[in-house]
């Protein structure tokens, strides 16, 4: 019996070549993904950044609006001859406070036989940004009452839009 020795096939060769240049492409194609995964992942810490950013704004504002509606809450009766004479449509401007950056306004006006006590918080960085400066515009309804002895108060009925 003759035992041929088989000889290695130069295809063998050719097919290992080509194997090595679909793991490269294969190889490209998963960085190619990842860096795309990655650019998503940047993105979105940005717009996550941004948003809390925003948020903080925004808190910061509502909280400066807050404190002077109440502060001229308080001192609501000294405004009291003025108060008297207000008509539907009138506006009654009590304070205006300024602490850094933000700025609040806070008035009296009279709707439909109702009064309103409003504030207005915003920040200003430049006189360029007046139409897209932040702002919060906050609005709670008030009523005068005269007591059985004569004097004077206001009831708070609370927040409206």
């Amino acid at each position: 019996m003759n035992i041929a020795y088989a000889a290695q096939s130069s295809c063998r060769r050719h097919r290992g070549e080509s194997q090595q240049g679909m793991v490269s492409l294969v190889l490209l194609c998963m960085l190619f993904i990842l860096l795309f995964l990655g650019r998503g992942l940047l993105s979105f810490a940005r717009q996550e950044a941004e948003n809390i950013r925003q948020y903080s704004l925004e808190t910061q504002l509502r909280l400066s609006a807050e404190g002077a509606l109440e502060s001229s809450w308080k001192r609501l009766d000294e405004y009291d001859v003025q108060l008297e004479k207000l008509q539907d449509g009138d506006k009654i401007s009590l304070a205006q406070g300024r602490a850094g950056d933000f700025e609040t306004y806070t008035y009296v006006i009279a709707q439909n036989k109702k009064m309103y006590l409003v504030a207005v918080a915003f920040r200003r960085v430049s006189d360029w940004e007046k139409k897209m400066e932040p702002h919060v515009r906050l609005k709670a309804e008030i009523k005068r009452i005269k007591a059985r002895d004569g004097k004077i108060y206001y009831q708070w009925l609370g927040w409206t839009a």
